[in-house]
């Protein structure tokens, strides 16, 4: 599963993986380009490194 989810702190959209998405807060991994876009596609685990970031969820997909 995936969600389009809105950053609050700058308004920003992305697609990440619902797994990465826990009571309004996305975990985002520190990669950049290729690696984030795999990153995304592969629903890879949370990190503890990863940074949190407070989001909306404006829908949710079951395949992206």
């Amino acid at each position: 599963m995936f969600a389009v989810v809105e950053f609050v702190d700058d308004n920003s959209v992305d697609v990440v993986p619902c797994v990465w998405i826990s009571n309004n807060i996305c975990f985002w991994p520190p990669y950049r380009s290729y690696r984030l876009s795999s990153a995304v596609r592969k629903a890879e685990e949370p990190q503890s490194s990863w940074g949190q970031y407070v989001v909306r969820v404006l829908h949710e997909y079951g395949e992206f």
